[in-house]
Formats: C-alpha cells, sequence, structure tokens
C-alpha cells in the first residue's frame, strides 16, 4: 500500500479485478489490524504478510529464517503450518488435500 498514503486500497482493489494490475503483495492496510472482511482478502492474485518493519533487530534473524523455511516449504509443495495461513474465498486458495 505504499505506506497506505500514497496508493489508496478501493483504487488498487480495482487496479487489480480490472487486470490493470496483475498481483499485489501488501504488508499493511489503511486500517490496522486490517478488517478480514476486506475485499483484498477475497483476490487470488494478492499475497499478504505481517508488516514486520518495526521489529526488534534481535528478531531480524528469527523472522528471516522463519520466511525462508516457508518459502521452501511451498516450492517443495509441502503445507505451512495453519497460523501462517491467511486464506482468500476463492477455492483455489487451498491445497487439493485441504478440500
Amino acid at each position: 500500500m505504499a505506506q497506505c498514503g500514497i496508493v489508496g486500497q478501493a483504487a488498487l482493489y480495482d487496479a487489480l479485478v480490472s487486470g490493470k494490475l496483475p498481483g499485489a503483495g501488501l504488508d499493511v492496510f489503511a486500517t490496522e489490524p486490517a478488517d478480514p472482511a476486506d475485499p483484498l482478502f477475497r483476490l487470488d492474485q494478492v499475497v499478504v504478510t505481517p508488516h514486520t518493519a518495526a521489529s526488534v533487530i534481535d528478531l531480524v534473524a528469527v523472522i528471516a529464517r522463519h520466511a525462508f523455511t516457508n518459502m521452501q516449504s511451498v516450492l517443495r509443495g509441502t503445507l505451512l503450518p495453519p497460523d501462517d495461513v491467511v486464506l482468500g474465498s476463492s477455492p483455489r486458495a487451498l491445497p487439493k488435500e485441504n478440500k
């Protein structure tokens, strides 16, 4: 969201739905914590991650290791820990074994 002041969520949603923007990766929202009913969460082309810019320096390595482990899991096709998964409303968001 570019610190939420440069790009509005409604404009981002419209650009994604219309195909003008193929995808978005978000870690910050206009309202924090983010509203679970936000329509951006229902789009398959949106990836949402925790906002960690304000994390203490002591946790940076832990967070990076956790994120890297999850990336390796995705590349191997294994399931992520349930607490690390945010699902949209699309049935394509679930791996076949979880449907």
